[in-house]
């Protein structure tokens, strides 16, 4: 199977069923996997992003010991 790209905002928040805000906060605060191309637009693979969804959950549901659950909560995910 051939690589699938979302290229753009549009595309990936069509993707991950999100606003572009929520988009943009998950790329600033939670290293949302995704580059940008020299025209400016946003790349990613929908493998990259469900990754880092169960990277997320995964964190979130191990948490750091005696962390709470609000410390790793938040995502939006």
């Amino acid at each position: 199977e051939a690589l699938r790209l979302l290229k753009g905002v549009r595309q990936i928040c069509w993707y991950c069923r999100v606003s572009p805000a929520t988009w943009y906060g998950w790329l600033k605060n939670h290293d949302f996997p995704a580059s940008r191309l020299p025209d400016g637009r946003y790349v990613t693979s929908p493998t990259l992003i469900d990754g880092w969804v169960c990277s997320l959950r995964k964190a979130q549901s191990d948490g750091p010991k005696g962390a709470s659950a609000s410390d790793t909560a938040g995502a939006g995910v």
